[in-house]
């Protein structure tokens, strides 16, 4: 399996406000699609991301105390939405 390191998403994130995104989603969609794409921890692609159900039908990664992501952000190849 062949992944890549996104450069797409920041690695702390913040509010408008300036404070970090505590509790922050991030969601990782196949291109076009609501469809969940799975994103992975490490770069041979084996360890997934862990995911939370959103209670609306959709799967998150949770960010942190201080908006960031819990491991680092690897994508398989092909196009991803990330929201």
């Amino acid at each position: 399996m062949s992944v890549s390191q996104s450069s797409v998403f920041n690695v702390q994130n913040f509010t408008d406000a300036g404070t970090p995104l505590v509790g922050g989603r991030l969601y990782t969609y196949a291109y076009g699609t609501t469809t969940q794409k799975t994103a992975y921890t490490d770069n041979a692609g084996v360890v997934a991301h862990t995911y939370t159900s959103d209670g609306a039908g959709g799967q998150y990664i949770g960010l942190n105390a201080r908006g960031e992501l819990p491991a680092p952000l690897y994508l398989l190849s092909g196009s991803y939405d990330i929201a």
